[in-house]
């Protein structure tokens, strides 16, 4: 089964919500539903097997506000994703009962663990998407801000007491571990002698944004022995399907990642001490596109001697490096780097440079300060640079704890 990786929602910021979440859900619901019969509007709606159509509605309503046909699409998208994954989650449950009650030793076969393992999946991912959806959060439409990679890898967990010791049972676990729309679940897989579980495989998320807050959950499948000899005669034990429980979580974040080691908070009654999570995770920082162009820049005091120089910039990362010639981009070192990391504030300046607007990047090393402009030829160009290194510098603000570790 496919790991879900694209969102189904689209955020179109705090100007695009209605008057309530209740209402604009509500209204969405209804659209998806039978909207021709159920809303007054001055304009047509259409569901068809495509994306949906319309053409005006009426502004008195306020629930109308700020609901576009982007916004429609994407629910109608999210709608049909979560009929798919309820249809899967049904079959599912269809197959266990049938194993259950109709193939031999069915109950704590791989063919059981592996059911019950995809319906935790299924059933996360439905519950992911729906949250994703009421929240009005997405994974693949983040803007304007420095995004980060995120890869978890040799997870190794122990727990605290063998399940064999409170009852005469076999236990697998598995961990779940989501973000938004994206989850993951690990193999399942029992403890050894001395309680640790160690789970394979690397698990990425890509595009995050420094407020991140990823799920980890921990999940048993308990098996209790069948009865044997006489006793299997007088024993009419069933199960209810699914057996698998939710038993312990944990999250990660910015805060947290360097730790290595987590405390599950318990979430059932049968432990006297909640298990440890220990965890390798590493981030990689996204920066913006690598952006280009031709820039005066000048150094010194604004009221004093400027001296100034047109240079071919490219800004990688967070440097800005500088070629007398954008042929040199490919062979030669630059001429001048100018880090942003030393940068404290980017400024828009008047009549610094002969007829044209600069940027004042004004960089702080120990003692020292130093202030550099940079001039693009239009106004346009100036917004851009100017875009792309606020970006910049929020983002070495809002990922200090990773970039100095």
């Amino acid at each position: 089964m496919n790991i879900v990786e694209e969102s189904m929602f689209c955020q179109d910021g705090g100007s695009s919500r209605a008057s309530s979440t209740y209402d604009r859900n509500e209204f969405i619901d209804m659209l998806l539903e039978d909207t021709s019969e159920r809303l007054s509007m001055q304009g047509t709606v259409t569901v068809n097997d495509g994306p949906l159509q319309m053409s005006s509605m009426s502004g008195d309503n306020s629930i109308y506000q700020g609901i576009t046909i982007e916004t429609i699409n994407k629910a109608f998208e999210m709608k049909k994703e979560v009929f798919v994954q309820g249809n899967i989650a049904k079959q599912l449950i269809k197959l266990l009962k049938y194993g259950q009650n109709k193939i031999p030793n069915f109950i704590g076969s791989f063919e059981h663990r592996e059911a019950e393992r995809m319906y935790v999946l299924t059933d996360t991912k439905t519950q992911s998407l729906k949250d994703v959806f009421y929240s009005g959060t997405s994974t693949t439409h983040i803007h304007n801000q420095v995004t980060a990679q995120i890869t978890i890898q040799n997870l190794k967990c122990f727990i605290n007491r063998h399940d064999s010791i409170i009852c005469d049972s076999t236990a697998y676990y598995t961990l779940v571990l989501r973000y938004h729309d994206i989850v993951y679940i690990t193999k399942m897989c029992t403890p050894d002698r001395c309680g640790y579980i160690s789970f394979d495989g690397s698990y990425i998320f890509n595009k995050i944004p420094y407020n991140f807050k990823i799920k980890v959950e921990l999940y048993v499948l308990r098996i209790a022995p069948s009865p044997k000899g006489l006793r299997s005669l007088f024993s009419s034990r069933t199960h209810n399907i699914p057996l698998t429980k939710l038993i312990g979580e944990t999250t990660i974040d910015l805060r947290n990642l360097h730790n290595d080691r987590f405390i599950l908070k318990q979430l059932d009654q049968l432990k006297s001490r909640s298990d440890e999570l220990t965890a390798s995770v590493t981030v990689e920082t996204q920066w913006p596109e690598t952006w280009k162009g031709f820039l005066t820049i000048g150094i010194g005091d604004s009221n004093r001697h400027v001296i100034w120089d047109r240079k071919w910039c490219v800004l990688r990362g967070c440097e800005i490096s500088c070629y007398t010639f954008p042929c040199e981009e490919k062979y030669a070192k630059s001429r001048m780097v100018i880090s942003l990391r030393e940068c404290v504030s980017c400024t828009e300046m008047r009549n610094i440079y002969p007829k044209k607007h600069s940027l004042l990047l004004e960089m702080k090393s120990v003692n020292v300060t130093e202030r550099i402009y940079v001039t693009p030829d239009t106004q346009e160009e100036l917004n851009s640079w100017k875009k792309n290194i606020d970006m910049i510098l929020q983002g070495l603000i809002n990922w200090r704890t990773v970039i100095l570790s």
